[in-house]
């Protein structure tokens, strides 16, 4: 097996590898690289300036956020609801007693009446 010497980027010591891409010479080096990849990639993501769709505000984005408060979340969420209205429950409701009236499963109703 070939073996190559490497230097260790948390601790600068020289050592051994079984693999050319290790960078660590312990699994202690290891758990500090990870933390810091880790803690790089957040502040990355921390950094992310962002626009609201809604009122136009510049806010920072922790990565999945899009809107920059939960009053705009709110309002985007009521244009949903307007723009895709649910079917009234009334109409729900009386077709459900019809179905119980014929035994009928709501499937079947729907397939003979509705169709």
């Amino acid at each position: 097996m070939k073996m190559y010497e490497r230097t260790c980027v948390i601790c600068g010591k020289k050592f051994m590898a079984a693999r050319e891409i290790r960078l660590t010479c312990s699994y202690e080096c290891k758990k500090v690289r990870d933390k810091q990849v880790t803690q790089a990639h957040h502040v990355k993501r921390l950094e992310e300036e962002r626009t609201c769709p809604i009122c136009g505000t510049k806010f920072r984005s922790s990565g999945v956020q899009v809107y920059c408060s939960n009053e705009c979340r709110k309002i985007h969420n009521k244009q949903i609801q307007k723009i895709k209205p649910r079917e009234p429950m009334e109409e729900l409701k009386s077709i459900a007693k019809e179905e119980r009236k014929l035994n009928l499963s709501y499937g079947e109703y729907v397939a003979r009446y509705k169709a």
